[in-house]
């Protein structure tokens, strides 16, 4: 997924509170895109505290909602006297709808500053800077300039509203952002659901695992694993049978969440090995998958013989 800028409104001053609600209104790839910067102009837009990215410097922006519609209102001024542009009147449509509206705009660079080589918080700064200095005026005279040397028409024919290129001022503005939005964005809307504590599996001495669905006949259902002895006890479904194993290690080289590996020693070198995968789901935090592989260790080669399906397990916080 590429990086990208974010865009929001919110019913009041973006600060890290449960009263606070975002809306989604557009994002951006690898770049803030000139829609964004005209939001933003004429040096109203003030630093405050992402609500995507936990970090310790204020590395978003917002500024007042009212503000951000006159800019892009003034854009929109400017341009017209050449060109009535379907697409910005699109754009301050969306803005203006009941349910997109709010008391500031919020824009989240973060994703975008790591695309650079230049510290974060310099690149804020920078921006900050950019976007201060900015005219709307000259903005649009400059559009209008550099679209009229693509139509590579006689300047002064750039008052003459029936000699304008309609399709390349809109495809000009479509590439810079004008055309781009949704409520549904990458980030879902702030504030996020209430956190509930869950049971820590990290730093325990004894972790549990235990089948999510008891109505599988998956071989165990419940796993038991002893850091310190470095033992798994594993308990076969309907408590028929139980099995001690060897705690190979535990890892992040699978998906970068903490996995656990460990297998049934053979009493024989033509006994089948057991090899088994318990790792964070992708999903819900409190889901694992247990995969195993059987293995035949017979005359000093380990000959894989099949691999079973993935099964669901739940951590259980020890009592």
């Amino acid at each position: 997924m590429s990086n990208r800028s974010y865009l929001f409104s919110s019913n009041r001053k973006p600060s890290d509170s449960n009263s606070l609600v975002l809306t989604g209104l557009s994002e951006w790839n690898s770049e803030i895109p000139l829609l964004y910067k005209i939001l933003f102009s004429g040096g109203k837009a003030v630093e405050c505290k992402s609500l995507i990215w936990d970090l310790d410097e204020p590395l978003a922006l917002s500024i007042s909602y009212e503000t951000a519609i006159k800019n892009i209102c003034y854009f929109n001024e400017i341009v017209s006297s050449v060109y009535a542009s379907d697409v910005i009147k699109s754009a301050i449509q969306f803005l203006l709808k009941d349910e997109n509206r709010g008391q500031f705009l919020l824009l989240e660079p973060y994703e975008i500053y790591l695309l650079n080589d230049e510290v974060e918080f310099v690149q804020q700064r920078d921006l900050l800077a950019e976007l201060h200095l900015l005219d709307v005026k000259k903005t649009a005279e400059d559009f209008i300039q550099s679209n009229h040397i693509k139509n590579k028409k006689n300047f002064k024919s750039i008052f003459n509203k029936n000699s304008i290129d309609c399709s390349q001022f809109e495809d000009s503005l479509i590439l810079l952002g004008f055309n781009e939005w949704s409520n549904h964005l990458c980030y879902a809307p702030y504030p996020p659901e209430e956190k509930v504590d869950t049971p820590s599996y990290e730093y325990s001495k004894i972790v549990k695992f235990e089948l999510s669905n008891l109505n599988s006949y998956a071989w165990f259902k419940s796993i038991e694993i002893n850091r310190d002895s470095k033992k798994v006890h594993l308990v076969e479904h309907r408590n028929r049978r139980e099995f001690i194993a060897l705690l190979v290690d535990e890892n992040r080289d699978v998906n970068d969440r903490l996995n656990f590996r460990f297998n049934i020693e053979p009493e024989r070198k033509h006994d089948l090995m057991h090899v088994f995968s318990l790792m964070k789901g992708v999903g819900k935090e409190d889901v694992w998958r247990l995969s195993s592989s059987s293995l035949e260790n017979k005359d000093g080669e380990i000959t894989l013989r099949s691999v079973s399906e993935t099964e669901e397990y739940s951590f259980k916080k020890n009592t």
